[in-house]
């Protein structure tokens, strides 16, 4: 049950840093609940059996190395070369207040750019 509350919060935590980073929140979010069920339960076990390794956390890490790869890409990888602001800022044209990660306004989806209002938390 722990492990199920954890794969949500970890989605969403994804899915929330997609929407930020101008990817899709849905895609991003699946890649990594699919990924993690099939690592948990189809590759890493099979893996396990092919090279005869009786360790039942093998599978729980490898799953947690596929959230925790999607994490850092969606976070550090998605628009790595645009410019980003370097504290939480609100939107010009909503007066939205975004994340610091977030390099497009979360409400109206027009880019951050140097222009905007920076707030200090």
């Amino acid at each position: 049950m722990f492990e199920i509350l954890l794969l949500f919060i970890a989605t969403g935590s994804i899915a929330s840093f997609a929407r930020g980073r101008g990817a899709s929140p849905k895609l991003w979010g699946a890649t990594a609940a699919v990924g993690y069920l099939l690592m948990a339960w189809l590759i890493a076990p099979l893996t396990m059996r092919a090279l005869h390794i009786n360790e039942p956390v093998v599978p729980m890490l490898a799953a947690l190395a596929w959230i925790a790869g999607i994490a850092l890409y969606v976070r550090f990888g998605i628009g790595a070369g645009e410019p980003a602001p370097d504290s939480q800022w609100t939107c010009a044209d909503c007066n939205y207040m975004n994340g610091r990660h977030a390099i497009i306004c979360e409400a109206c989806q027009k880019p951050w750019s140097d222009t905007v209002r920076l707030e200090t938390p």
